[in-house]
């Protein structure tokens, strides 16, 4: 994951992650997310979505689950 978040914390790349909840049942977290950032190469802008699920054993991540989608805005959007 290094790599990944290096990339994102890029300069110039405005990188912005906006997190919220949707499920708690027990151990198991469900969230939903969206990030926005422009590419630090091209000035793009990028976005994406996706879903996160935790199972929580011990106070520690014992599994994560995710999915999620990218893509390149497009101008007026």
């Amino acid at each position: 994951m290094a790599p990944r978040f290096a990339y994102f914390g890029a300069p110039n790349t405005g990188f912005l992650c906006r997190k919220v909840l949707r499920s708690l049942s027990g151990p198991v977290f469900g969230v939903v997310w969206v990030n926005h950032r422009a590419d630090p190469e091209t000035g793009e802008a990028k976005r994406s979505k996706g879903v996160e699920f935790w199972l929580m054993r011990d106070d520690m991540i014992a599994r994560w689950d995710a999915s999620f989608n990218a893509w390149t805005v497009n101008r007026g959007e």
